[in-house]
């Protein structure tokens, strides 16, 4: 794994990077496929505040692009579940056309038929 350089999402505690903030692979590594490593953006909200991101991380795949969104997605939900009931992620390909879209919630219900506590 690679140390992340830059991203332009402010990450909760200060940090910077990812998108899983712990992920940044090399750009220039060739895929007969296409000719260059796919770039892949990756847009967070938390409902009303939304993250775009602009500068995108190459990767070398679709399966790639949702392991990094998925991994990056259970860290945000720690940190911000505890400020919001949902957080959100949307992933892009080049074309900028969403490819992923990904959600993880908290849901909390009062069981009303529970006895109050003598």
């Amino acid at each position: 794994m690679f140390a992340p350089t830059h991203h332009p999402w402010s990450w909760p505690g200060g940090s910077q990077g990812g998108p899983s903030g712990r992920f940044a692979p090399p750009t220039g590594i060739i895929d007969d496929r296409r000719g260059a490593v796919p770039r892949f953006y990756f847009d967070v909200s938390d409902g009303p505040d939304c993250f775009p991101d602009e500068e995108g991380f190459d990767l070398d795949n679709l399966d790639a692009a949702e392991h990094e969104a998925t991994q990056t997605l259970l860290q945000l939900g720690r940190e911000w579940l505890s400020r919001a009931q949902e957080v959100r992620m949307q992933v892009r390909d080049e074309q900028h056309r969403q490819v992923l879209a990904l959600s993880v919630a908290i849901k909390v219900e009062r069981l009303e038929h529970l006895p109050e506590p003598a």
